[in-house]
């Protein structure tokens, strides 16, 4: 079953100056996914828990936007629960197509 904050993820159409938001939405999504808290969600990607608090920053400071292949790695934790498009609407587009960083 998906969540409502999933859901609300998935039907919202964000613009780009809002997709910073849409970023912080999409990361309290898959922490709440994976069910183990801010560290247990740090420590499931291999990043500090700082950095995690960084992405939930929505403060405008270098570091603070999940790169694109964070955003892969974190749909593969949640089990695709939380997509790439999700975290990153300007950079991905589901169409079917490998965007080669599905690789590995």
């Amino acid at each position: 079953m998906t969540s409502p904050a999933i859901g609300k993820l998935k039907n919202n159409h964000l613009g780009p100056l809002r997709s910073e938001r849409h970023c912080i939405d999409a990361v309290k999504a898959a922490i709440k996914v994976l069910d183990r808290g801010q560290k247990g969600f740090a420590d499931a990607l291999g990043v500090s828990p700082q950095q995690v608090s960084l992405w939930l920053s929505d403060k405008p400071h270098l570091g603070t936007t999940v790169t694109a292949e964070r955003a892969v790695q974190i749909e593969r934790v949640t089990r695709g629960e939380v997509t790439r498009e999700m975290i990153r609407p300007a950079l991905f587009i589901r169409n079917g197509d490998s965007d080669g960083l599905d690789q590995g």
